[in-house]
């Protein structure tokens, strides 16, 4: 049976393959498993074994400590929907950070930044 250390995993596993801007189908083929087990493995419903969370490692180009990052923190685990979304990675945010990262201009960066910040509270 799967475990919080388990979601905690899939959750990472899901932001590394959305970062990537790749489906479970194209993540699949990559590890040689199919699109539903990437969805089991990122909703952790199944554990991931040591070998197939390093082949991840290696399709996702991440470290494989990476998906264990923020793991010793979690004394608790989330007790609501909204807990959990916190730690999503959305499409949207992938876009920005693309766009953001995409800029050469230290200038527009900075402003960028700043107006980020700015329009989400959060200075």
């Amino acid at each position: 049976m799967a475990s919080e250390k388990d979601a905690h995993i899939g959750r990472r596993l899901l932001q590394a393959r959305v970062s990537q801007g790749l489906s479970q189908d194209d993540l699949g083929s990559m590890v040689g498993v199919s699109f539903q087990q990437i969805q089991k493995y990122e909703k952790g419903l199944n554990r991931i074994g040591s070998g197939r969370l390093w082949d991840l490692s290696v399709a996702l180009n991440v470290p494989i400590v990476y998906f264990f990052e923020g793991l010793a923190d979690k004394g608790k685990t989330a007790t609501s929907a909204s807990e959990l979304a916190d730690t999503r990675v959305t499409h949207s945010m992938v876009e920005v950070a693309r766009a953001f990262g995409a800029i050469e201009d230290s200038n527009v960066k900075s402003s960028f930044l700043r107006l980020l910040k700015a329009t989400s509270g959060k200075v």
